[in-house]
């Protein structure tokens, strides 16, 4: 129970990081390769 408190400071702050690289990478392959997201690849 003593690790609890900072767990509960880390995980959105972790949470948070990870959907912004998420949202960083998605916009970056979608500004490098539009269209990637609506149509197939073949």
């Amino acid at each position: 129970m003593k690790g609890l408190p900072k767990f509960l400071s880390l995980g959105p702050v972790l949470l948070v990081l990870w959907l912004s690289v998420q949202a960083t990478l998605l916009i970056v392959i979608n500004i490098i390769y539009p269209d990637l997201l609506f149509y197939p690849l073949s």
